[in-house]
Order: C-alpha cells, then structure tokens, then sequence
C-alpha cells in the first residue's frame, strides 16, 4: 500500500511538473513584434507570475521530495532489519517494519532492539518468557509487538540513550562491558 502512494506521488510530481514546464513556457513566450513595445510592462508581469508560480512548484515538490526520501530511507532499513535476521533465521524477521517505526516514534537507534534481541534471544528463538526478546524485566508478553513496543518506550523514557555502552551498566550489570561490546559489535552488522 505504501508503495503504490509512492508511485503515485511520483507520477503526481512528474505530471505536475511537465504541466507547469508547459504553462510556464507559455507564459513566458515573447509576445509577437507587432506589440513588442507596448507590452514590456506586460512581459515583465508574465515573468514575474512565471517566477513566482515555479518557485511554488518548486516548494511544494521538495516537500514531497523529501516525504519520498523518508519513506524510501525507511523501506531500506526495514529491508536491512529482515536481512539481519534473516541471516539467524530469527522469528522477529516478520517484526522488521514495526521495530523501525517505533524505534523512529521513541527516537531509538533502529538498529538497537534488534542487536538487543539477538544478545539476549537469538532475535526471538529462546524467550525466557513468552515473546519477551529483550531479556526485558521477568515478565512475559502477549506477542511480538506488544514486546517491542514496551522495550523501545522502556529504552527511551528509562535509558534515554542508544549507546549500549551507557546502556549496560542498568540493563546488564552483570556483565556490561561484554553486553555492550556484543550489542555494538551486532548494530554494525544491521
């Protein structure tokens, strides 16, 4: 769905701007030599609404430029995230796109809560506790998603941080510096 308001906005965007190339070279087109003299002031107003139109156009296709560029980012980061896991053959893969928009809507690394779940789960293989992932507490949880949503809103509000190293000491104080490095070392690899 996401990709086909994609082509969409793109098809939008070429169209609008073949149009506005279309009525701007209208606009700007030298009016014929019989009135040349008496329409300067004329001509100066058309190329000054010419301007000003595809300074709009302009504006308005950056926007939609940039919407483009955020949602292709995101596509490739969810691609990256099922690659990861794919390469541990982890239950979580199916879970890609919802880690990296709720790790976005916390403000977490998107990279983070997968390096955590492999660490502390094989990515989602052997939970402690029911979809519990993340080594997140002793509780169990209802499903995957349930699980990413608490851990990353947990990470954000309680951590404030995507560093594991300023991480570790709180979430494993038994062995920090190995946690993190682990963590680190995996965040590299998404």
């Amino acid at each position: 769905d996401e990709v086909k308001r994609c082509v969409a906005l793109v098809f939008t965007i070429i169209y609008r701007c073949v149009c506005d190339f279309s009525v701007c070279f209208l606009m700007i087109r030298r009016p014929p030599k019989s009135t040349q003299s008496r329409s300067s002031a004329a001509s100066d107003v058309y190329k000054r609404q010419a301007q000003a139109h595809i300074a709009t156009q302009s504006k308005m296709a950056g926007d939609n430029g940039q919407r483009l560029r955020e949602l292709s980012e995101h596509k490739d980061k969810v691609e990256r995230v099922r690659a990861f896991y794919a390469r541990s053959n982890a239950p979580m893969a199916d879970h890609a796109d919802y880690i990296v928009t709720v790790s976005e809507q916390f403000g977490l690394d998107w990279r983070l809560i997968p390096s955590i779940s492999i660490v502390e789960s094989s990515g989602g293989k052997f939970c402690f506790k029911p979809y519990n992932f993340a080594g997140w507490g002793k509780m169990g949880f209802n499903n995957f998603e349930e699980a990413i949503y608490t851990v990353a809103a947990g990470l954000a509000s309680g951590y404030r941080t995507s560093n594991p190293y300023a991480i570790a000491p709180k979430y494993n104080p038994v062995t920090p510096s190995s946690w993190a490095n682990k963590v680190s070392y995996l965040m590299t690899q998404v």
